[in-house]
């Protein structure tokens, strides 16, 4: 067993398994392979030093996170009635993390002191992958290549999506974190969160354009009487959107295009545009729901069948990238029926019950998974699960009395 014994850096006491869990926030920004390392460590650790945790957080806690476990529960169960095996396991592989996440959390215990800490070494580590991805940019322009600040171009270790949702999940927890007067730490902060909303727009991500949108809204609902931060951190925001969207080239075409797809929708089978691909991966998802209801096709079984209704559909933009539903409701009732939508929605609500009323950043969370799960399958992607079961922990199981802070 590894003793319980802190370990002090940068002013931060911890036990191993609680510097675990900081490397593991630390890693999602940074994506696969990272996060998968650092999962298996944490395992590893709690596991070496677990210790008794009384059973009444146990029993507490389960109830804030069984409807990932039902989750999960739900595709095993489709693997009953799926044909394509290798594929089925593959996605059980990718969807494990909801399971372990969560299990360790609740059954070795996590205190409050590290569930903050988690939270500020995570918003550091997206600055410091920006600033990455912002120097290699630079390099390559310098080189001559085409668009290097631009969407997947510019955001290279993670889909832009989801790296944006991550600077936006940065943004909220630096801003909701410490709102008071312009110390040295308040200008760190106020630097880091005009640099990852510079950097969430230039991956032109619609919906990350739309969720920082709606964080600095909550934060200036919260704040706005008579608190000149949020007054500038709204104005500058909605400002550097606007000019973003007017004159800077790319993002401004990536919007023409998606108001076009959505003008014409019966354009959109010739289109070659993210919009448009969505609309008929919506379409097609929405058909299979349908026509495999309630179950769904099977765990293992979705992707085939997707592709085959793009084949007789004539899709063939989808069909060449073999896109998912790019919606994880539509994609969670497709491949394992009403369950999978039922299970998503406690996944996304029963938090918001739970909470205590002073907490804002579950609430937001919370709302922002739940807008990036209309334009994306997130849970369907390591990434996605690595960040949205993490942070349903941090911010959703209870602190055991046994762990104090320091």
């Amino acid at each position: 067993m590894i003793p319980a014994s802190r370990i002090s850096l940068f002013r931060w006491r911890l036990t191993i398994s609680e510097w675990a869990w900081i490397l593991l926030f630390i890693s999602l920004p940074a994506g696969r392979p990272f996060t998968t390392y650092t999962l298996v460590l944490v395992v590893a650790i709690s596991l070496l030093s677990i210790r008794i945790i009384e059973t009444e957080y146990v029993k507490q806690n389960l109830k804030s996170v069984w409807p990932m476990l039902l989750f999960f529960f739900f595709h095993l169960t489709g693997m009953l009635y799926t044909d394509d095996f290798d594929f089925g396991f593959k996605d059980l592989s990718v969807k494990i993390p909801l399971v372990l996440i969560p299990v360790i959390a609740v059954f070795t215990g996590i205190s409050d002191s590290l569930k903050k800490k988690a939270a500020i070494a995570f918003s550091y580590s997206c600055v410091t992958v920006n600033l990455f991805l912002l120097i290699r940019a630079v390099i390559n322009h310098h080189s001559g290549m085409q668009d290097p600040f631009f969407y997947d171009s510019y955001s290279v270790l993670i889909h832009p999506a989801y790296m944006a949702l991550m600077n936006v999940t940065a943004i909220s927890i630096l801003i909701f974190d410490d709102t008071s007067a312009f110390s040295k730490k308040k200008v760190i902060s106020l630097l880091s969160i005009i640099f990852l909303s510079a950097s969430a727009i230039l991956m032109a991500s619609k919906a990350g354009l739309l969720s920082m949108l709606i964080v600095y809204l909550a934060f200036a609902i919260k704040t706005f009487s008579g608190n000149r931060f949020s007054k500038f951190l709204l104005t500058g925001t909605i400002v550097m959107i606007a000019l973003a969207i007017i004159f800077i080239f790319p993002v401004k075409e990536r919007v023409k295009q998606s108001l076009e797809a959505l003008r014409h929708p019966e354009k959109a089978a010739t289109m070659q545009e993210g919009t448009a691909s969505r609309l008929l991966a919506w379409q097609t998802a929405w058909h299979i729901a349908k026509d495999y209801f309630p179950l769904g096709t099977g765990t293992g079984d979705i992707k085939n069948v997707t592709l085959s209704y793009y084949e007789h559909s004539g899709y063939s933009w989808p069909l060449y990238y073999k896109l998912n539903a790019h919606n994880q409701y539509l994609q969670s009732v497709a491949a394992i029926g009403i369950g999978g939508l039922v299970s998503l929605a406690f996944i996304l609500f029963i938090p918001l019950i739970r909470r205590k009323k002073e907490e804002s950043l579950p609430l937001i969370f919370n709302l922002l998974v739940f807008i990036n799960l209309l334009f994306e399958s997130m849970l369907e992607v390591q990434n996605g699960v690595m960040l949205i079961a993490s942070f349903y922990v941090l911010w959703n199981v209870r602190p055991s009395h046994l762990l104090k802070d320091t």
